[in-house]
């Protein structure tokens, strides 16, 4: 659903409503969008693609004004590529009239010149020729923000992710499908399309968490084999007043650097999490504590890995995907547990007597 609007004062646009879970969305995609064109902007020209533009603005309680995604990353962008000889392109992408007239205000009261805006639907964007050649040279960071699920078929993702660095963010409007599931033939196909299989029909059958459980994963599972992702994580994001899901931030990436900076970057803004918990968001629990997390970490590495020998990297990229484990927990606990003598480490790639990193090999006893 979206958000209600509000004219803004002495502009001749409205801003929506900001609502506490987009307001995270946004700081986090700020955040990896920082990241991601740190590292890969440093050699190459990089992209980003907004498929969902929107209105453009928001406002708060206090009538103050934040941009939204394309804005938040071009003005990133501005201070990333200040000092170097690559660039950042923006695209962004809005169908609605109103939406797109309205964005197109706000990118001119704010006078920004390098970012493209088209009026079009975005799986027709992505086949135009001059556009697949821009995110087939330069990598591309690919934002997926729909307010349902009606115009995201799966199939149209099958080629974003086919160059090195391409990655995908994409809003799994979890609440919305959950309510859809399902009476008419259209909505079927829809939901067919959406999840690039039929397999969704099981969740008639399923209820509460079993049922958000299979969706999120069967998603997850498609995504992976359709863009030929090697890692797939999903953020859970509630409402602000309950601890209920809205929708999850679906990452799909190549790279296992890159899915450890996409959950720092999640975890920086939410108390060490990966997931976003409404009211409940700034509430610490025993198992946020480093020694609990610790514990807890400890526990499931032993009966995964006893008796075997492991690199560091090795380990990360096998629990990565399936864990809410960061990099720096895994770390901090492997170093603990070869203090307590529980492992040996054999060190190849670390240059110091107590780093962790990888090909540096975990022998647990």
């Amino acid at each position: 659903m979206k958000p209600s609007e509000v004219m803004v004062s002495d502009k001749d646009y409205f801003a929506w409503r900001y609502e506490e879970q987009t307001q995270i969305k946004h700081r986090v995609i700020e955040a990896y969008a920082k990241v991601y064109m740190s590292k890969l902007g440093a050699r190459s020209n990089t992209l980003f693609v907004d498929c969902h533009g929107g209105y453009g603005v928001y406002i708060d309680q206090n009538k103050n004004l934040y941009f939204g995604s394309s804005i938040r990353v071009h003005q990133v962008s501005e201070s990333v590529f200040a000092h170097r000889n690559t660039k950042n392109g923006i695209i962004i992408c809005e169908n609605d009239t109103k939406n797109y007239r309205n964005l197109c205000k706000v990118v001119d009261d704010l006078k920004i010149k390098n970012v493209s805006i088209f009026q079009i639907d975005y799986n027709e964007l992505i086949k135009k020729p001059n556009i697949i050649k821009r995110y087939q040279k330069y990598p591309t960071l690919f934002f997926i923000d729909p307010f349902g699920y009606y115009d995201t078929p799966m199939e149209n993702m099958s080629d974003l992710m086919r160059p090195f660095g391409n990655e995908i963010i994409i809003n799994f409007m979890f609440d919305f499908l959950n309510r859809g599931i399902s009476i008419s033939a259209i909505q079927e196909k829809q939901l067919t399309a959406f999840f690039g299989s039929d397999e969704w029909f099981k969740a008639r059958e399923l209820s509460g968490l079993e049922r958000e459980s299979f969706l999120v994963n069967l998603y997850k599972k498609n995504l992976k084999k359709k863009t030929g992702a090697k890692y797939v994580f999903a953020y859970r994001l509630c409402y602000p007043n309950r601890n209920q899901t809205y929708y999850y931030l679906i990452h799909a990436t190549k790279n296992s650097q890159g899915m450890g900076c996409m959950k720092d970057c999640f975890a920086l803004i939410n108390n060490g999490r990966v997931e976003y918990l409404g009211k409940k968001n700034s509430e610490i629990s025993l198992f946020d504590m480093d020694f609990f997390k610790q514990n807890e970490i400890s526990d499931m590495l032993k009966n995964k890995y006893s008796g075997r020998k492991i690199s560091f990297q090795g380990i990360w990229e096998d629990i990565i995907e399936d864990t809410a484990v960061l990099e720096k927990d895994l770390r901090a606990t492997l170093k603990a547990m070869e203090e307590k003598r529980e492992i040996k480490v054999v060190r190849f790639t670390s240059k110091t007597p107590k780093g962790l990193s990888g090909n540096d090999q975990i022998i647990f006893c």
